[in-house]
């Protein structure tokens, strides 16, 4: 929903890092920029980072989608909180002021997979958030983004995320369920 690495390489006065073809599939920005993770993670300590990232219109698109399928009750958003107390200030801001219907229904946790269960659905766009929430009971889409592009196949057998694999999904799953 939030373009976290449009912002981050601006902080840190580079283009978008994934625009270079050689960076695709890897997820560790710092190594890429040449810096170690505490100087990635420090200019982007405080509130208004996170208050201020730009949200992604395809994200939008998505949530509406899910929206208009699940309804909106049986949607909430979970995120990966950063190692610093003004990511929670301004990552609820930022839902305040962007999704505010949201706003009771998000959670900061570190462990998405403890979310996870039968009848629960993730997607992320971490290859690792996938595969923990999918050991853990639940379904993992897989949000293809730069950082986690392996092509149309990952061999640790995550589904990769689009309007019909949702749907074929849920056409399975009425299928197992009416037998």
């Amino acid at each position: 929903l939030a373009d976290f690495v449009g912002r981050a390489c601006e902080c840190h006065g580079v283009e978008n890092i994934y625009l270079d073809p050689k960076n695709k599939g890897y997820e560790c920005m710092h190594r890429r920029m040449g810096i170690t993770s505490s100087e990635f993670w420090e200019p982007l300590k405080g509130n208004k980072f996170w208050r201020d990232l730009d949200v992604l219109e395809e994200g939008v698109k998505t949530l509406a989608f899910l929206e208009d399928t699940f309804g909106r009750d049986n949607i909430f958003l979970l995120s990966k909180p950063a190692d610093d107390i003004g990511y929670f200030i301004g990552r609820y801001e930022w839902i305040h002021k962007n999704f505010p219907k949201y706003l009771q229904r998000t959670f900061l946790h570190k462990q998405k997979h403890m979310f996870a269960g039968s009848s629960s659905l993730l997607i992320d766009d971490s290859i690792d958030n996938c595969e923990l929430f999918q050991e853990n009971d639940g379904t993992a889409f897989l949000y293809q983004q730069p950082w986690n592009d392996k092509g149309n196949f990952h061999p640790n057998g995550l589904l990769l995320y689009s309007k019909e694999a949702i749907l074929k999904f849920i056409e399975q799953e009425r299928k197992y369920y009416e037998k």
